[in-house]
């Protein structure tokens, strides 16, 4: 039932994953139960902590309102969900997959990422996956380094809904896009 153990030599490659620590609790700090009740399990993002957004395109190009998931959330902490639009930099910054952003609500450092969306894309080989998805993950890690923020909560991309075919995959190739 649990995913295989990512090839050693992933592990040697990257000194990002030596910094990287699993919680079982999204960027805001909640912990979905399995009876679907929302538990606060460690505090919210502070002004030191930027953490990421796992948009949809369509929400970015279009208004934050719809979205709902993880994004529906981070929007309404943000205080955006009502707005008509995102801002102008964040939506001039990203208009395709792969692409992300920073913007700065106040205090809280949000990075917006749009990842891939494997879904109906049933002819697309495993390495192609992961060489889309390492992709947005260095668009999203070179928008932490612009934001200056010392900390960063991140949360797997494209591992929900547009997973597709690679959902039972997604442990492994997170660790190797990483």
């Amino acid at each position: 039932p649990f995913p295989e153990p990512a090839p050693k030599a992933c592990f040697s490659t990257s000194g990002i994953l030596a910094h990287v620590m699993v919680v079982p609790y999204g960027v805001l700090g909640v912990q979905l139960t399995r009876d679907r009740r929302e538990l606060q399990q460690a505090s919210e993002p502070d002004a030191m902590t930027a953490f990421v957004d796992p948009a949809g395109l369509n929400f970015i190009q279009s208004s934050p309102g719809g979205a709902g998931g993880e994004s529906g959330g981070i929007y309404s902490w943000l205080g955006i969900r009502n707005l008509p639009s995102f801002p102008d930099p964040v939506r001039r910054a990203i208009n395709e997959p792969l692409q992300a952003k920073f913007h700065r609500y106040d205090d809280k450092v949000c990075i917006h990422v749009v990842g891939p969306n494997f879904s109906g894309r049933s002819r697309m080989t495993w390495q192609a996956a992961l060489d889309e998805l390492a992709q947005a993950y260095h668009s999203m890690l070179e928008e932490f380094v612009a934001s200056g923020a010392p900390n960063l909560r991140m949360l797997p991309i494209s591992s929900g809904i547009f997973a597709g075919q690679f959902a039972k995959d997604m442990p492994e190739m997170t660790v190797q896009a990483l």
